[in-house]
């Protein structure tokens, strides 16, 4: 399948899975002036913009690497250079204004920050608090692309997406003989598997199975067993934070698989909906990075009253959108000429590298 093919689905999907974890963030911080406005089930619904981010992660890697898509064999090092050039830039400014907001006093009064957590905030390392308090969904970011990235040198598609759910599940069992602590939470999190979801389904895209027009309402369904699993499994510890860690994957990651080969095979023709859906799926990733920053202002506001509950339906929609909007100038005036510049230094480097490797060949 062409990448124009699916490269409009997918991004539309990025994009609702962006605001679907604003909407998400947006009520639980309303909570603290108005907690029985909302049901559980509504507030956890918005979390599994998340499954839906790590399944379509899988599906992209696979399709820039092995896919149609791809052009080249990817070595290791380009991989990882390539995929740290669309992580950190963006995530590093983030980083320091959150830390400059606390610095004032004003904002962030209660953010937790040390040595250790600086550093694990930093370079991403799983940590029990991190500066950026959504930023644990990179951690699992890096450790899926860290283990993609050494299975390149097998060169073979089926390889790689075999030796990755194994390391993955290999992990989840070794983790449970170590210690407490911050990586054996991690490592023992089922979560990651939903990126080897996203690599099955890229792997099998073109199957026979999975054409058909039925295939594209597969969404409905996906949706519908989302908020079944919000409503019927709260998480015990956090009953807005979506089903416990152990079942997660499974009640949410399946349907986010479902969500997500509907929208792969989906064409969406109308130009007047892609002009607004697609520049949002662009910036999702600023979008996910930024939106606490709305979230912060938001509850500055309800702290000191000059939002109050019943004030509260009205505003939300616009709080939503004013975390959308800001993600989006965030992604055109810093994300996107950032990474064109750090992109064309690498395409440039790449070249140089290239001659001088022929040059050396030829002599």
């Amino acid at each position: 399948m062409p990448k124009a093919n699916w490269n409009i689905g997918i991004q539309i999907l990025r994009g609702i899975a962006a605001t679907l974890v604003v909407l998400h963030h947006s009520l639980e911080e309303s909570l603290a002036v108005s907690p029985h406005l909302w049901p559980n089930w509504a507030i956890s619904f918005g979390a599994s913009g998340v499954d839906i981010f790590f399944v379509i992660s899988g599906f992209i890697i696979y399709s820039v690497t092995y896919g149609q898509e791809s052009r080249t064999q990817q070595s290791t090092i380009s991989f990882l250079i390539k995929r740290f050039i669309r992580i950190f830039p963006l995530y590093w400014i983030c980083l320091f204004v959150t830390l400059a907001l606390w610095g004032s006093g004003v904002f962030y009064r209660n953010l937790p920050v040390d040595g250790n957590i600086f550093a694990c905030s930093l370079f991403l390392l799983p940590c029990d608090k991190l500066i950026v308090y959504v930023s644990w969904t990179l951690v699992y970011e890096l450790y899926f692309y860290y283990l993609f990235a050494i299975t390149l040198c097998f060169r073979n598609a089926r390889a790689s997406i075999l030796a990755t759910t194994l390391i993955i599940v290999s992990g989840i069992f070794v983790g449970q003989v170590l210690p407490e602590g911050a990586v054996k939470h991690f490592l023992t999190n089922p979560i990651a598997l939903e990126f080897c979801f996203g690599l099955i389904i890229s792997y099998f895209i073109h199957s026979p199975v999975l054409r058909g027009a039925w295939v594209r309402y597969l969404w409905l369904p996906g949706l519908v067993l989302i908020a079944l699993a919000a409503f019927l499994m709260e998480n015990p510890h956090d009953r807005t934070n979506g089903p416990a860690n152990a079942v997660r994957f499974l009640v949410w990651g399946v349907p986010a698989v479902l969500v997500t080969i509907s929208f792969v095979q989906t064409r969406f023709a109308s130009a007047a909906l892609n002009r607004i859906l697609v520049p949002v799926g662009n910036a999702s990733y600023s979008i996910y990075l930024t939106h606490p920053m709305t979230m912060i202002v938001f509850a500055f506001l309800m702290k000191h009253q000059v939002l109050r509950a019943t004030h509260i339906p009205i505003v939300l929609p616009l709080v939503v959108v004013t975390a959308v909007v800001f993600g989006l100038l965030g992604h055109y005036l810093l994300e996107r000429p950032i990474l064109n510049w750090l992109r064309g230094h690498l395409e440039h480097g790449q070249s140089q590298l290239k001659k001088l490797t022929t040059v050396s060949a030829r002599n």
